[in-house]
């Protein structure tokens, strides 16, 4: 959603407010084609170790480097794609979201106009390098990284604040997640704070975004259930 903001690509975005569309699947369907029914079931046999590897999962890993500027060369390290099927994935995804050109090509300019790329967070990074094609993947992936990671760390700083009041508390955060401890019997609630603190509204390109943000419930992370509140 964040790049897909930051790209100004309003058909996407729209396709985001169903809460069925797999942007992963999209992009399996765009690199290596199938359908919707099929790509879910392969990754679904992947999970369960009937398969090493799955559509959905090889384009996860290709699209995500390819929005930040990656080459072949570093999707075969994510992916573990042979090298000819990382390249062949990569102009597949550029030529289908068009939009991410104009997005680079903006960053390109403000990076060489002003040496500074600022989020909505108002987070800036000063890049007092040579503007070269390193300088401008780094800032390419400034903006949406970094926005990701202060909403996470935000949530972290406020949950520890708001969750006091409920006996519960953070206790760490991993990667996109954040882990907190609660009173049996104050789940709901804390469940509730948890989405409340993430769903932060944020305007990238002109556009507002939520991220949806899941929370589960369980006495350890094997026995986790999503929540349904």
């Amino acid at each position: 959603r964040v790049t897909a903001a930051l790209c100004r690509d309003e058909e996407l975005l729209r396709c985001f407010e169903d809460p069925l569309f797999d942007i992963h699947v999209e992009s399996a369907r765009m690199l290596y084609g199938g359908g919707r029914e099929e790509l879910l079931e392969e990754d679904r046999e992947r999970e369960e170790g009937r398969k090493k590897d799955s559509r959905r999962q090889k384009s996860k890993a290709i699209t995500h480097g390819a929005a930040y500027l990656g080459g072949p060369r570093v999707a075969v390290k994510t992916a573990d794609v042979p090298y000819a099927e990382a390249k062949r994935g990569i102009e597949r995804y550029r030529r289908g979201r068009p939009l991410l050109q104009e997005w680079w090509d903006r960053v390109e300019c403000t990076l060489k106009s002003t040496r500074r790329i600022t989020t909505c967070w108002g987070r800036t990074r000063l890049f007092l390098k040579r503007a070269d094609q390193s300088a401008l993947r780094e800032a390419v992936a400034h903006e949406p990284q970094s926005t990701v990671g202060d909403l996470i760390n935000r949530a972290f700083f406020r949950l520890d604040d708001r969750l006091e009041a409920l006996g519960a508390w953070p206790l760490l955060q991993s990667h996109d997640e954040i882990v907190c401890e609660a009173r049996v019997g104050t789940e709901e609630e804390v469940a509730e704070v948890m989405k409340e603190e993430f769903e932060q509204k944020l305007t990238l390109g002109g556009f507002e975004v939520v991220i949806p943000a899941d929370v589960a419930i369980g006495d350890n992370w094997y026995d986790l259930e999503k929540w349904k509140g």
